[in-house]
């Protein structure tokens, strides 16, 4: 799985070099996630995970038009506490956004795309705080 992220990434860097009249930018970018699950019945109180991500980004800008693609692979992860107190469920993704990107006036891109993410990890861990 992983060999397949690499020979991806080195695609994308290889194609961007060779590639002329185009942008090419990269960076790390980090984020912030409040997830939770949703249960349809009574039996327990959920309560969202606040957790933080990190992704590179790999963006491909047509130099005199409006328009583009990104891609930003990386890492997140996801779940929520049970009952506050008593069972934390933990989620671990890596993946990433392909998105397109439409920039109308300078300064504002305007991006959609889809989301490509495998589960890496799942648990159900007791919370001990």
């Amino acid at each position: 799985m992983t060999n397949k992220i690499y020979f991806i990434l080195g695609l994308l860097v290889i194609s961007s070099t060779i590639c002329e009249g185009q942008d090419f930018y990269f960076g790390i970018k980090g984020s912030y996630n409040s997830s939770t699950l949703s249960d349809e019945g009574e039996s327990a109180f959920l309560d969202s995970r606040n957790t933080f991500g990190i992704s590179t980004v790999f963006d491909l800008q047509a130099e005199d038009r409006n328009f583009g693609i990104s891609f930003e692979p990386g890492y997140i992860r996801k779940g929520a506490n049970i009952d506050s107190d008593s069972l934390d469920y933990v989620f671990h993704y890596v993946g990433g956004p392909i998105l397109f990107n439409y920039m109308p006036i300078p300064k504002l891109k305007i991006s959609a795309g889809p989301e490509l993410a495998f589960l890496t990890q799942a648990r159900n861990l007791p919370n001990d705080s």
